[in-house]
This record gives structure tokens, C-alpha cells and sequence, in this order.
């Protein structure tokens, strides 16, 4: 194990669990420690947060009248801020953005059928913050570093090929102790994230998927022994292997390409994916909604980012008063109280500040995405907004992390939707299946990509493919029979 990957991995343990409590940087200063963690967190959360602040710091209190974060002027209940808007629209801006506290819109108060919501794609660049989130709990201070440099080697599509004795032997645990971390994260979500490869990968998912329904006779010993005839479709070979009929194993092949996924890096995040369910990934309220000016799509668009109704925050002025007279051991104690209030305000205005700066630039650039649909989607980083905010990449990582988008259709996405690079593509894949006369393979659906100028591979177009719920072309054929 090289010496340069576990410094990697310690790092990136110390990243993410400065996040979930576990360690902070200790050059990291009480500022820039406390903005990154409300940052990290979603309404909800930093909902609960200032709860928790307000029950337990005497110097803080919630204003009555609320003011505008932005320009520091009034307003009412409710509303957007009306000076906002007329210094916006004087200056004749393309983009209009608020803060507001005003009552998000509940998913209660749609049709269970209506399209409201649209699940989005998985976050890699928190996959292994989320995945260590879940398995933290159980693991000690040792098996979390073990735990942070499996993660940080997983590849694109959620593999990692783990030298469990050489990685037993550099932190002086039993060989057992590292394949319980392992296990762990395989079993975590997304299921069998961690594995070797997609045959260990779908192994696990198939193990969870039998304890809550029943599967094909044979399913688990064809993806065991004869994964590789299975993804050539050498049928008529494995069922004179297992002496059973052809009809048998392409009920267990249906069965694993409707039910489990190779590529768990390119899963969503929840139960085992069903590519073939019309279940819509709830989000519930989101934390961010873009919308059209008096509601005309030929009118800019408006950002609106949402803050908990707790939110404006100030000092106790009866609690700083009563400093003058109090002795100086109390003074001391209430100095503290104050100073720790102070820094939670402007934490909290920092963090809105950086969402306000983030969603400007994002919404600037992806306008045509966001007016006329996924085709339009460009390629953006993380890094490349980073840059242009003059801040680390993790902040704008933390700013993205567990927010949620409405766009003006309606639809609400996780904030990564607008760095999901693979969109475009997935989509004109699933346009060239749609308008095809007859099932295309992936080389054909490759070679009509390349003439739109997508240089991708054969593999790619699978795994975009299977992302989508397309069948593979042999199954489309039967299926239209």
C-alpha cells in the first residue's frame, strides 16, 4: 500500500469526517469549520441547527421583523424583497435572486400522479461522504481510516480492487477487521458500492434483494460461475452447463438486467434499482426554486434560495446589557455566549452568500438547460466554479451536497443535476432508441453518438443505457414481437 494513498485517504478521512462529527482539522479555523458544516447541510437540517443553537445560547434570538440578508432592509412576511427586485431590475439584471423564508411548496398539496418530481444522478464527489456517513456508527477510530482509503480509491463506477493484507498489515489490524469494513461498505448504499468488479457487486445486491422477494432458481450461481457467458448471451452454453433449459436461464437473465445494477457509482442512492419501475425519488421541499419573472418564460429567470423561517437571527440586546453588572467569572461565561452567537450569525450569512454567488453562476451558464431541457445540459465542475468564486472546491462541494433544485417546469432535482456531465449523452441515447425502426446495439447507437459529436465508448453507451431502464437491444427485439 503506498505510502502516498494512505496520506491520501487520511486527508480525505479528516475531510469527510469533519462533516459527521467524527474529527476536525485542527488548523481549520472556528469560522471557516462552522461555515463549512452549515454549508454542508440542507433546510431541514440547518433548520434543526439553529433550533438547537437558540435552545442552548442565551446571547442569540430571532428577530420579530424580519430583514433581507441581502440589502438589510424589511420585509414583509412572506414576500420576496421588493428593494431587491427594484435594484435589480433598475440595474436591468438578467438574473433576479432572493433569500426568502416564505412557506416552500409542499408535495402535499399535489396529485400523486403529477409530475412534479424527477429523480436526478448520483453526486460522485460525496459518494464516499455518504457512504462513510452510514457505516461510521459501527466502525472504531482505526476501521474509519481503513473505511476512507478503500472509498477514496473507488473508481467511476463504485470499484476498488482492496489488498486486504496489505492494508491489515499497515494499520496493525486482523485480515477479519478489514473485511468487516469492506463488508460494510458493500452493504451500504448504494448496494454493492466497494466491490471488485460487477459480478461481487450484483452478488451482493442479489443477496439483499432475496430477503424481501423471491428470485429465478439459478440466478445466483449464473452471475458466480458464468458471468462472462452471460454478458456475451451464450444461453444455449450455460443451461447445458447447469442442465437446465434455455428457457430457465433467460428467465434469471431477465431477472438481473431488470433488477440489479453493475455499476453502483451510477445507481441512485435508495433501494435496489428497479430500472424498469415508473416510481418517481421524492425530495420533498426544495431548497432552491428558479422561476420566470410574473411567471413568463421570455422573462429572466428568478433565483430564489429558501432559508428556515428561524433564520434571521441577532444578539440578545437585554443579554449584552446585562454584562455592565455582572461579576467577572459570569462576565467571562457571557462573553463566550456572545462571541459564539456572533460567529453563528455570520456563519449563517456566509452560507447564504456563498448558495446566492454559486446559483448565480450556475444559472447563468446552464440558462439553455434550464429553459428548454436536458439536451442542453453543459459540462461544468465543481472546480471550474470554485475558481470563478475564488473559493476551495470542497466549499462549492458542500454547497451542492443535499440540496435540492426546482426548476420551472416544476421538476425538482438534486442541485448536482447541473454538474452531471453524462445528461447530455444519456439523452441522446434514449432520443436514438426512441426514434429507431428496429433495436440498434450499442456499436450502432456508439456510431450515430460519434455523428453528433460524442466520442464515447461501446462499455459507455452500456452503462448510459442501463442508467436510462433500455433494455438491451436483443431484449427491445423480443419485447416488441
Amino acid at each position: 500500500m503506498g505510502h502516498a494513498i494512505a496520506l491520501y485517504s487520511k486527508h480525505m478521512y479528516q475531510k469527510i469526517t469533519s462533516q459527521t462529527k467524527f474529527e476536525t482539522k485542527p488548523h481549520t479555523t472556528a469560522h471557516l469549520a462552522q461555515t463549512m458544516t452549515l454549508l454542508n447541510m440542507s433546510n431541514s437540517e440547518l433548520e434543526e441547527e439553529i433550533l438547537k443553537n437558540l435552545a442552548e445560547n442565551p446571547a442569540l434570538e430571532v428577530d420579530e421583523s424580519y430583514h433581507c440578508p441581502v440589502c438589510g432592509s424589511e420585509v414583509p412576511p412572506g414576500v420576496p424583497c421588493p428593494q431587491c427586485l427594484r435594484d435589480q431590475l433598475k440595474r436591468g439584471d438578467d438574473i433576479f435572486t432572493f433569500v426568502s423564508t416564505r412557506e416552500r411548496i409542499s408535495s402535499d398539496s399535489y396529485d400523486e400522479n403529477d409530475d412534479f418530481y424527477e429523480d436526478g444522478s448520483v453526486d460522485e464527489q460525496t459518494l464516499a461522504e455518504y457512504v462513510l456517513r452510514q457505516i461510521g456508527a459501527e466502525l472504531d477510530d482505526t476501521q474509519k481510516l481503513v473505511a476512507a482509503n478503500i472509498l477514496t480509491q473507488l473508481d467511476d463506477d463504485g470499484f476498488v480492487d482492496v489488498d486486504v493484507l496489505e492494508l491489515a498489515q499497515y494499520y496493525h489490524i486482523p485480515i477479519r477487521s478489514v473485511e468487516q469494513v469492506r463488508s460494510l461498505i458493500q452493504h451500504a448504499d448504494p448496494l454493492g458500492v466497494g466491490s471488485q468488479d460487477s459480478r461481487a457487486a450484483m452478488l451482493v445486491q442479489l443477496e439483499e434483494l432475496k430477503k424481501s422477494r423471491a428470485v429465478p432458481e439459478l440466478t445466483e450461481k449464473i452471475i458466480a460461475d458464468k458471468y462472462y457467458e452471460l454478458l456475451k448471451k451464450q444461453y444455449q452454453e450455460i443451461a447445458q452447463a447447469f442442465r437446465v433449459s434455455i428457457r430457465q436461464v433467460q428467465n434469471a437473465a431477465e431477472f438481473i438486467t431488470e433488477n440489479l445494477n453493475p455499476f453502483p457509482a451510477s445507481s441512485n442512492w435508495g433501494d435496489v434499482r428497479d430500472p424498469q419501475k415508473d416510481e418517481l425519488l421524492r425530495f420533498g421541499l426544495p431548497d432552491i426554486v428558479l422561476s420566470y419573472l410574473e411567471n413568463n418564460p421570455d422573462n429572466p429567470i428568478v433565483i430564489e434560495v429558501f432559508q428556515p423561517t428561524n433564520s434571521n437571527l441577532l444578539l440578545n440586546s437585554s443579554y449584552h446589557n446585562a454584562l455592565k453588572g455582572s461579576d467577572k467569572e459570569t462576565k467571562m461565561k457571557m462573553r463566550e455566549d456572545l462571541d459564539k452567537a456572533s460567529l453563528f450569525i455570520k456563519c449563517l450569512q456566509q452560507r447564504t452568500n456563498t448558495i446566492l454567488r454559486m446559483m448565480q453562476i450556475l444559472v447563468a451558464y446552464q440558462e439553455k438547460y434550464i429553459r428548454e431541457g436536458d439536451r442542453y445540459l453543459k459540462p461544468i465542475t465543481r472546480a471550474e466554479i470554485a475558481k470563478k468564486l475564488n473559493v476551495h472546491e470542497s466549499t462549492i462541494s458542500r454547497a451542492v451536497s443535499s440540496k435540492t433544485v426546482q426548476l420551472p417546469d416544476r421538476k425538482v432535482y438534486p442541485l448536482a443535476v447541473f454538474f452531471d456531465r453524462s445528461l447530455r449523452i444519456r439523452t441522446e441515447v434514449k432520443e436514438i432508441v426512441e426514434q429507431e425502426k428496429e433495436p440498434l446495439s450499442d456499436i450502432q447507437i456508439m456510431k450515430r453518438l460519434e455523428k453528433k459529436g460524442f466520442h464515447i465508448a461501446r462499455r459507455t453507451v452500456a452503462k448510459y443505457r442501463d442508467m436510462e431502464g433500455i433494455l438491451p437491444a436483443y431484449q427491445r427485439k423480443e419485447k416488441n414481437k
